[in-house]
């Protein structure tokens, strides 16, 4: 008991430990992120902010005239932003000395039309001849037109450092900078026009950082600590509840029946002294670089999930456990075989009417489309989208909803209720059953069981009350037999 309470208390401060940096460090870096995106999105592209950050272009004019746009507005970036940028000079002086990567412009091409081609081009600043010759200003329309005829796509890739909010009022201190990159990205390989979109990721910090802070330091020292003395209790308890027979067979039967949440364990402890060396390098800065986000989110989320396994030590709470046990394969089980069912909505839907409705222009759009019509979501709306084809866009329509939402969704909320009362009151939900109208009905025995009583209480019965005892018996099998007779 006093090794559970342990573990118990060891896996609380781990939980609330990540749970505070999360919120104080990470998530609070979020909004900046965001807006950081709006502000390059706006100072780069030149359009409203928006955060789809995506655009089409239907003429080439419009598609060089854009990509050069966004080049020059980049160079820009120090001079007309409010924040605090650091791009790179690209003027042809000296590169070589630049921190930062000039832009670099990928192009896809395919003359054939199956083989194909990447070439890269590092832009210069005010350089025309650094472009493609389809891509530089007054280029005669058809070398323009052969360049895009042989088009797939194409990507602007441009590195920025960013000065994050600060406080500090000793100007002459050095600057922390973050680095992003910045990529605004051209589809054609599947419409008449470029599809583009705006990408902005953290990268790596650059190497000119101040001394890294001391306040954050002890908080990924306890980290580590406490995912270190974690494990060693984790694996005292398992080697403690193993049987006598230790084979690998063995432990990994017991690993798997009778301690899975070792193993979710194991995982948040490893991704937790990870994350924590790893972002031990780079402290002062407001946030995880991209590379640590997923590693964070993961020691996060395992560490509330494995809170399970103490909850379940009380049974009004060890109730949920046992319900998604039982009910979880056998939800899996019954989707497993609506499965085809769906699919087949999903592709007759992309089919007919992806090339009229955004809604179900490709297979992804489409399953998310009717997952959501299947829980309640924009169901009206999918309907009025539907206008153009209103006899064949009503009849798929609701031909998925009486089949999804009224029958498939109500046998999972079946089988998960089912799960539920088994759980909950197991006595109760295997109750034989009874009239419930007859106050004197009984379990009926079998047949071969009665006889073998009738013998047994028979041969016990004094020959003198033999036949009284005979009787009895008749009356109690016509009340077992006859009486309650389907």
């Amino acid at each position: 008991m006093g090794a559970w309470i342990l573990r118990c208390a060891v896996h609380a401060l781990l939980v609330v430990g990540l749970t505070l940096h999360a919120s104080q460090v990470d998530n609070h870096l979020q909004a900046y992120t965001r807006g950081l995106a709006d502000e390059l999105w706006t100072l780069v592209s030149a359009q409203p902010p928006s955060r789809a950050y995506d655009y089409e272009l239907y003429t080439m004019d419009d598609t060089i005239a854009h990509v050069h746009s966004v080049l020059d507005n980049y160079f820009m970036l120090p001079v007309v932003a409010l924040g605090r940028f650091r791009i790179a000079a690209c003027d042809g002086a000296d590169d070589a000395q630049d921190p930062l990567a000039c832009p670099t412009l990928r192009v896809v091409e395919s003359a054939t039309g199956t083989d194909e081609v990447e070439r890269f081009y590092d832009l210069q600043r005010g350089n025309e001849s650094s472009w493609p010759v389809g891509l530089r200003y007054n280029t005669p329309h058809d070398v323009s037109r052969v360049f895009f005829d042989a088009l797939v796509s194409m990507e602007l890739s441009m590195r920025v450092e960013v000065h994050p909010p600060s406080r500090e009022e000793d100007v002459d201190a050095d600057f922390e900078f973050t680095n992003w990159n910045i990529s605004f990205a051209y589809d054609l390989s599947a419409q008449g026009q470029l599809h583009g979109q705006m990408r902005v990721r953290r990268l790596l910090p650059t190497l000119t950082l101040r001394a890294t802070p001391k306040d954050l330091i002890p908080r990924y020292v306890a980290f580590i600590v406490l995912a270190v003395l974690y494990q060693l209790l984790e694996l005292g308890h398992l080697v403690a509840t193993l049987p006598g027979a230790q084979s690998l067979e063995t432990i990994g039967r017991h690993l798997y029946f009778t301690e899975p949440w070792c193993l979710v364990v194991l995982c948040m402890n490893v991704a937790t002294v990870a994350v924590s060396i790893q972002a031990w390098q780079y402290a002062g800065h407001l946030a995880y670089f991209e590379q640590l986000s997923l590693t964070f989110a993961t020691a996060c989320g395992l560490a509330w999930v494995s809170s399970l396994r103490y909850l379940h030590a009380n049974a009004r709470f060890y109730i949920l456990g046992l319900t998604l046990r039982r009910g979880l394969p056998r939800v899996l089980e019954f989707l497993i075989g609506v499965g085809p069912l769906f699919v087949g909505y999903v592709l007759f839907g992309t089919v007919m009417f992806g090339s009229q409705v955004p809604r179900f222009q490709g297979l992804t759009t489409t399953a998310t489309t009717l997952f959501a019509i299947a829980n309640g979501d924009e169901v009206r709306l999918t309907f009025d989208s539907l206008a153009a084809t209103p006899f064949l866009g009503q009849i798929y329509l609701y031909s998925y909803i009486m089949l999804f939402t009224y029958v498939v969704l109500m046998v999972c909320i079946g089988i998960i209720e089912d799960a539920f009362f088994s759980s909950a009151f197991p006595s109760l939900w295997k109750q034989p059953a009874t009239r419930s109208n007859d106050d004197d009905a009984s379990p009926r025995l079998a047949n071969d069981a009665w006889l073998h009583l009738r013998s047994l209480i028979l041969d016990e019965t004094d020959p003198s009350f033999r036949s009284s005892q005979t009787a009895i018996l008749n009356r109690v099998q016509e009340r077992l037999y006859v009486a309650n007779a389907p």
